[in-house]
């Protein structure tokens, strides 16, 4: 109902240039085209609502026409004494919006009961809308009376296929998708720890919905499913290091909380969960191609938590209920929320800063993906055929390189004199390629981008100083999670 009041409101100031919108604080995002078209007549007075009743009287008084939105009982519990003084015993034209809709945040976000209270101010007609459609209704209607007027706004009680909740989407891929998921006009909704902070989504912060939370709360959980059309699940202790730190927490995190959140998603009423799985799943392969079909042979901790995850969200899968699992290669590239643990990056990090690569054993493949290509992906998958995808798994990666490989293509992007040291040790063996051509095959998605676009994307931030400290342990999931207690 708040996204259609947002269309409304700036249709009819188009329409009507004696119309002013006056909010408390809150609602910025959808009221962005209104902001961009008449920012002269947005203000945002902030948590004073007898000052805003006050105001808004006073310019109808003046033959304006004043809308005033924030949360319901901020709006008519608080100023009640206001309202019935400047507004109902004078009857100006001034149109409250209130959205009640806020119950988690606590019993001053709780309106008592909207209907009755308004009864007592007779002279300002109040409407309650029950879904999206009366909302444009009574909008109208009340905007063509020159009496006052209070409309109440909730959720619509259907489930909003365009209401995406991105769980971990303050992190390195979720930064990059959030913005993606936005231009594209969905209503997004982040839950995220903010282990590595939030300043990833500063350029959008206004534009969702973010909160901060732990998904191994199931009030947490609750709350963020509230409206949910799709969940694309991105949360997880991720890569191998940071899942060897505590055990017990990458399985409460990884395994437990993404069965709970998947289950729940279903009985709330979600259509779509798109899991992110990880190709490491696999294990060692010799296979030329490794292909979704072969048996998984995880060897870690984080890869059989994902191994364990997948296969529960593959049974969640129903004919309401839409489900899909990728095996993403390693992400590669530019984000807001950088990671340098990763090993394109790490290579084209120390190639940058150092003018040196370091190669651990560098007989090992691993596939890696441009984080542009998995986020296209992931949008894309909000929209595919469910009889296509629904309970399926499918790989994801452009390029299957030896760590060998990986560092004279990032050694030649660069440029320079840059050396490769070499040596024969390592402690990771994982070696795999995997292929991507049921995707292909069955949605005809490829990636676009290339091991080469990924490191000049990062040799263009360096050089726009977007990293300034590669050696800060914010680029390492793993350097920072020793920092602090993920308990």
């Amino acid at each position: 109902m708040r996204n259609e009041f947002g269309k409304i409101i700036t249709e009819l100031a188009e329409k009507d240039d004696k119309l002013y919108l006056l909010v408390g604080d809150i609602g910025f995002r959808i009221f962005d085209e209104f902001i961009e078209k008449f920012p002269d007549r947005f203000f945002n007075l902030g948590i004073c609502e007898q000052s805003i009743i006050g105001i808004s009287a006073g310019m109808a008084l003046e033959g304006l026409r004043p809308y005033v939105y924030t949360i319901t009982p901020f709006l008519i519990e608080r100023p009640f004494e206001q309202l019935k003084l400047d507004i109902n015993q004078q009857n100006v034209n001034v149109k409250l919006v209130g959205y009640a809709d806020y119950p988690f945040l606590g019993p001053s976000h709780n309106e008592i009961n909207a209907e009755k209270l308004m009864s007592l101010l007779p002279n300002i007609v109040s409407y309650f809308p029950k879904n999206s459609e009366e909302v444009r209704k009574f909008l109208i209607e009340s905007h063509e009376n020159e009496k006052p007027a209070f409309i109440s706004l909730k959720k619509d009680k259907k489930q909003d296929s365009k209401k995406v909740l991105v769980t971990g989407g303050a992190g390195y891929v979720g930064a990059v998708l959030v913005p993606k998921l936005i231009k594209k006009g969905y209503d997004v909704r982040v839950v995220d720890l903010m282990l590595f902070g939030s300043e990833g989504l500063d350029a959008v912060k206004h534009k969702c919905e973010i909160i901060k939370g732990d998904i191994r709360d199931e009030k947490v959980l609750e709350k963020c499913l509230e409206g949910v059309g799709s969940v694309i699940h991105l949360a997880a202790i991720s890569n191998d290091p940071c899942g060897n730190l505590d055990p017990e927490v990458t399985k409460q995190v990884n395994l437990y909380a993404t069965e709970e959140l998947v289950k729940l998603a279903k009985k709330r009423g979600v259509k779509r969960f798109i899991h992110a799985s990880s190709s490491s799943v696999y294990g060692i392969k010799e296979e030329p191609n490794v292909t979704e079909d072969l048996p998984l042979e995880p060897i870690t901790i984080y890869s059989k938590t994902k191994a364990e995850s997948e296969e529960i969200i593959v049974q969640e899968a129903s004919p309401e209920f839409t489900t899909v699992a990728i095996r993403l290669a390693t992400v590669c590239g530019y984000s807001p929320r950088q990671r340098l643990d990763v090993i394109v990056n790490i290579m084209a990090s120390k190639a940058i800063t150092n003018k040196k690569i370091i190669v651990n054993g560098g007989d090992q493949k691993r596939p890696n993906i441009h984080i542009e290509d998995i986020t296209d992906l992931y949008i894309d998958l909000l929209t595919a055929p469910k009889e296509k995808i629904s309970g399926q798994v499918f790989n994801f990666g452009t390029e299957n390189h030896t760590l060998n490989e990986l560092a004279e293509i990032v050694k030649k992007t660069i440029g320079g004199d840059i050396e490769i040291e070499k040596k024969p040790y390592t402690s990771d063996s994982r070696s795999y390629s995997i292929s991507s051509e049921k995707i292909k095959k069955v949605l005809g998605i490829t990636p676009k981008r290339t091991i080469r676009d990924a490191v000049l994307d990062l040799k263009k931030a360096f050089e726009n100083n977007l990293i300034p400290n590669p050696d800060d342990t914010i680029y390492s999931n793993v350097k920072k999670m020793i920092e602090i207690d993920t308990k």
